[in-house]
């Protein structure tokens, strides 16, 4: 297989060398034209050569080596001609019938040909022949009819070797990277080489037309400007000649193109998948199954290393390379992807495409799918601004196979910084334009306090000043190289490149945010996991009060715990009565009872109404490992701390437990947990069954003491109502339960001694149970409600019951009996006249 490289031409004319003299070693070059000429003395011999020649550069197919390196070896045979020279695979190339060259004036100051049209061949080469045609002095006829069995032949290469041509489409390209590259390499011959399907040509054909169109202005009398002039009367014969190899390609595919683009429904072919992904041009794109917006660098194809097809009925892919914008978590900046669009037959419409332009998505469905790209994009800008940001997740997990429903914090800047996930940087962005410079080192959150262990010094480069027009340094090779010098080699995400004292930019263009990458960091509050969540699955959380509205607990009392915590949720700096600098600053509430009461669901009620996210912390979170439990508090009461978060230990106990003489360990356990509470900052809630075995060090330092009692017949109604209530509201038209049902469990709630948790689990075993009633009847219909009968809850509640009074026959005492007789607590209100301290 073989590979041809791009190449790099150079305005330099003095480094030009001619092609004629390369192809002229004795590496057997066959010259059709001066052959013909032979043949036919009565030819005409004009006084220069042909404006376009033809190449083909022929390998022998054993022997060599195959795929990119053979466009580095000479070839075994060179073909040079001034008209199309064509192969077909497996048979020897035939002679073109002769053609009548056009009049067309030849420039005096330019004798070469204006461009050079390059195919490369593998064959069978008859290895005699061609060792006895070397030692020739002279070829005198041609062999092309016994010599070749081709084998693979490559797609063509245009190659322009008027300095004067390749000036004015330097002047006319505008973005292309592609391009521009090939005038920086010097490394490849100094060659300004494009490969078919020429897309640069076409992209850019009606300003070559009318290039070649132009006329000059009046006649000039002094020297300079007449020698300006005919660089222009060059430029535009050769622009002419230009457009004679492109037009019959232009007619034949790129009008047909043009019309199926046009048509009401756009419809493409596979092989011209190139033409509307102009680069410069924006795109949707389907990655992950997320949709992303992005603007085109370049299209290449994918089947053969980007550069040639080899052999016929070739399909492979396209790649489209391409650019959006991306954050560290403090500012935006360009990061490179690529997308691909797998082979196809016949005509398909573009919006079916992984890759569809902007402009015709957005006709298709009126800026229904603009939109939706431009909302979350405000929310991730709204969480990059703030540092963080509080929404309900319901969607997958970037990059595995598992879902997550529920809270998470997005914090992009600190999931970079403290996860593995993500952490590998985009490729930089080289486009070598200042078209798009605006678009890195946006900063958007300046906040040093993140910065303050982190920051190495490393800066995003200053952005250059933009020229009035990026193609003037084309002109000339010297400014060209100092143009590029000064062009910043962009690598906008690292989270430490960021020079935190610059000015944040306050308000994105709509196609800035149009192009942001959906996905970011986030911290999953129920798995306490960091993950990459797609934005389009995020909605923003708002507050609720509904939850404090179901809450069991007097009034008095939620009234002093929404007050200390709106104290913590308040930006005003409060007066704190101790006399050490950050300490005691912080508001710990304990709360304690017996079990299924309502102390966490407490807390969880007042994150909600605070709006504030709640990481609620269990021994395994925290750890038993006395060397390692202060670095875990630490950890977990700065993300608080950070993120204003309500922090909840729930089921506290060994680290509240009193310290004895014999237990060392559990000691420092407590010890540790002392000495990083009292310096908390946050909203702390400690809950606990045994608060008989607090140690006292932790009494004097809790601000707030509220004590639950188990439910009576009231509470448990109020319970039962409120599951009720949230019931009808939630699953109304599916699951519904009976009046005589409902009438039966409230009047029978006095009869059993079950928690709210032991109700929530009857509840929802009661539904449980009528569904599964329902779908075992023959005539069962999904449409229809699901009635949950008095008989259910008879059912279940007499399970519980017979449970309950036979783990109760084991242990002679019933659980409040036993706490009492611990230490634990007192449930049965001796000396407990207020439940808050």
């Amino acid at each position: 297989m073989l590979m041809v490289t791009t190449w790099t031409w150079a305005l330099d004319t003095r480094t030009k060398e001619k092609r004629f003299a390369a192809v002229r070693s004795r590496n057997l070059v066959i010259d059709l034209p001066k052959l013909r000429q032979r043949e036919d003395s009565d030819a005409e011999h004009l006084p220069v050569g042909p404006a376009i020649i033809w190449n083909a550069k022929v390998y022998q197919s054993l022997g060599k080596p195959r795929g990119e390196d053979l466009h580095l070896h000479r070839p075994d045979l060179t073909y040079v001609d001034d008209r199309p020279i064509e192969f077909s695979i497996g048979f020897s190339p035939t002679k073109p019938p002769v053609q009548t060259d056009e009049d067309v004036p030849q420039p005096e100051a330019w004798n070469g040909p204006v461009i050079t049209i390059e195919t490369f061949v593998q064959a069978d080469i008859d290895q005699d022949r061609l060792s006895e045609m070397k030692r020739l002095p002279e070829i005198v006829a041609s062999p092309c009819l016994d010599l070749l069995n081709p084998k693979h032949v490559s797609r063509r290469h245009l190659v322009v070797e008027s300095p004067f041509l390749a000036e004015g489409l330097c002047d006319l390209v505008e973005y292309y990277p592609s391009f521009h590259e090939m005038l920086l390499d010097d490394s490849k011959g100094g060659e300004l080489r494009i490969e078919e399907p020429f897309a640069v040509l076409f992209h850019h054909f009606d300003a070559i037309a009318a290039m070649a169109n132009e006329t000059n202005g009046p006649t000039v009398c002094n020297a300079e400007d007449e020698r300006m002039d005919k660089g222009t009367d060059l430029k535009v014969v050769h622009s002419q000649h230009l457009m004679e190899f492109l037009r019959p390609i232009y007619t034949e595919s790129i009008l047909t193109c043009q019309e199926h683009l046009s048509s009401s429904v756009p419809q493409v072919a596979f092989d011209m998948v190139w033409y509307p992904l102009k680069p410069g041009t924006d795109v949707y794109v389907q990655v992950d199954g997320s949709t992303h917006a992005a603007v085109v660098m370049g299209v290449r194809r994918a089947d053969v290393s980007a550069s040639r097809v080899w052999g016929s009925g070739s399909d492979g892919s396209w790649l489209v390379d391409l650019w959006r914008l991306e954050s560290d978590g403090s500012s935006l900046g360009r990061g490179f992807f690529s997308a691909s669009v797998n082979s196809y037959s016949g005509l398909r419409d573009v919006v079916s495409l992984p890759v569809c332009p902007v402009s015709i998505w957005d006709a298709h469905d009126d800026g229904e799918r603009r939109g939706r790209i431009l909302r979350r994009a405000a929310t991730f800008i709204k969480a990059l601004r703030r540092g963080n940001l509080l929404v309900d997740y319901k969607g997958p997990i970037k990059h595995t196979a598992q879902y997550y429903t529920g809270k998470v914090v997005i914090d992009h800047r600190r999931g970079r910084a403290e996860s593995d996930i993500h952490r590998t940087l985009s490729p930089e962005v080289r486009d070598y334009s200042t078209r798009f410079q605006e678009y890195d080192g946006i900063l958007i959150n300046n906040d040093r306090s993140f910065y303050t262990t982190k920051d190495t010094g490393n800066r995003l480069p200053n952005p250059v000043s933009r020229r009035a027009n990026s193609n003037d340094a084309m002109v000339n090779g010297e400014e060209m190289q100092v143009w590029l010098d000064n062009v910043p080699e962009h690598r906008p995400l690292d989270i430490i490149r960021v020079d935190i004292s610059g000015y944040v930019v306050e308000q994105l263009t709509e196609h800035q945010l149009l192009l942001l990458c959906p996905n970011a960091l986030a911290y999953g509050l129920r798995r306490k996991h960091w993950m990459l969540i797609s934005l389009d699955y995020v909605e923003e959380s708002v507050p609720s009060d509904e939850s404090i509205s179901n809450l069991i607990i007097a009034q008095d009392e939620l009234k002093t715990i929404q007050a200390l915590s709106n104290r913590q949720n308040s930006e005003t700096r409060h007066w704190s009565a101790d006399f050490i600098e950050g300490k005691g600053s912080g508001q710990i509430i304990l709360l304690h009872g017996p079990p299924g009461v309502g102390k966490t669901y407490t807390v969880e009620a007042i994150s909600e109404w605070l709006h504030r996210p709640l990481l609620a912390l269990t021994v395994a979170d925290i750890g038993t490992v006395e060397t390692l439990v202060e670095g875990e508090l630490m950890k977990w009461f700065d993300l608080a701390e950070a993120w204003n978060a309500v922090l909840l230990v729930d089921e506290a106990d060994i680290f509240l437990e009193r310290r004895q003489n014999r237990d060392l360990a559990r000691n420092g356990l407590v010890s540790a947990f002392l000495r990083r509470m009292e310096y908390f900052k946050g909203l702390l809630f400690l809950t606990t069954n045994r608060v008989g075995q607090i140690d006292d060090a932790f009494i004097s330092r809790v601000h707030v003491a509220i004590g639950y009692q188990a439910l009576d017949e009231e509470t448990r109604r109020k319970v039962w109502s409120g599951f009720f209530r949230k019931l009808v509201r939630e699953r109304a038209g599916k699951v519904q339960i009976a009046s005589d049902a409902k009438k039966w469990v409230l009047e029978t709630a006095g009869e059993t001694s079950l928690n709210g948790r032991d109700i929530r689990n009857a509840l929802q075993t009661a539904i449980t149970l009528a569904e599964f009633e329902s779908e075992e009847d023959p005539d069962y219909d999904a449409a229809l409600v699901t009635v949950v009968t008095k008989a259910h809850f008879q059912k279940v509640l007499e399970m519980c019951n017979r449970f309950r009074s036979y783990v109760t026959s084991i242990r002679r005492e019933d659980e409040m009996k036993r706490a009492q007789g611990r230490g634990d607590r007192n449930d049965y209100g001796n000396g407990f006249d207020s439940r808050m301290c």
